[in-house]
């Protein structure tokens, strides 16, 4: 995979927006999140498929509420923030590309800690159907955990359904360490800690 950086660079997010080329050839722009992102997040969430709708809800979804949307492109909390990559097609608008996948951060209240204390936030990585297998969740989210060490975060934590074997090999690829939930044999725990000492967090290469 190549990487091409892109001149509208907005502070605190080092590399970024960037275009990259991924295995099948094909290329996506990576950027953060924005609050006029909330109609395209809609359409890509409609968009997935059972399956893949499952793996990341845990559950049949296909719509986010208001709030949701509100909080997932708007948040006034630093600790909320999220990468998505929209396709690229000559002579087609980038404002109109569809999210080809998105990997985000919200600060929950099982993460929150003392103010002095760096917080711990919960991840999640969504790929759309067609864009899977192709390196594109491994670069979503090696993007934010870059975003997330350089923010100051401790850990990062998620779950995964236990048969979710590529997010849980993607995962294990990246540095977390991975664990059966003890509460619910169907799902699998995974963390990763960033501000360990003598444990540098890796930025996403263009050869992985």
């Amino acid at each position: 995979m190549t990487s091409i950086p892109t001149p509208d660079q907005p502070e605190g997010s080092p590399g970024l927006p960037r275009i990259v080329q991924l295995r099948d050839g094909r290329s996506c722009r990576i950027r953060l999140i924005e609050a006029a992102d909330a109609d395209r997040l809609q359409q890509f969430v409609r968009s997935l498929s059972a399956a893949s709708a499952q793996q990341r809800f845990f559950g049949s979804v296909h719509e986010l509420s208001a709030a949701q949307l509100k909080r997932f492109t708007a948040s006034p909390d630093p600790m909320d923030f999220a990468v998505i990559a929209h396709a690229l097609h000559e002579g087609v608008d980038p404002a109109v590309e569809p999210f080809t996948g998105t990997a985000r951060c919200l600060r929950t209240r099982a993460g929150s800690r003392q103010a002095s204390q760096a917080p711990e936030l919960e991840f999640a990585v969504t790929i759309a159907d067609d864009w899977q297998d192709v390196g594109l969740g491994r670069l979503l989210l090696g993007e934010l955990i870059a975003l997330a060490s350089a923010r100051g975060v401790a850990a990062l934590t998620g779950e995964a359904l236990s048969d979710n074997t590529r997010m849980i090999e993607l995962v294990r690829q990246l540095g977390f360490t991975v664990r059966p939930d003890p509460s619910d044999a169907r799902t699998t725990l995974l963390r990763l800690e960033l501000q360990r000492a003598g444990c540098p967090v890796r930025h996403p290469g263009d050869n992985g």
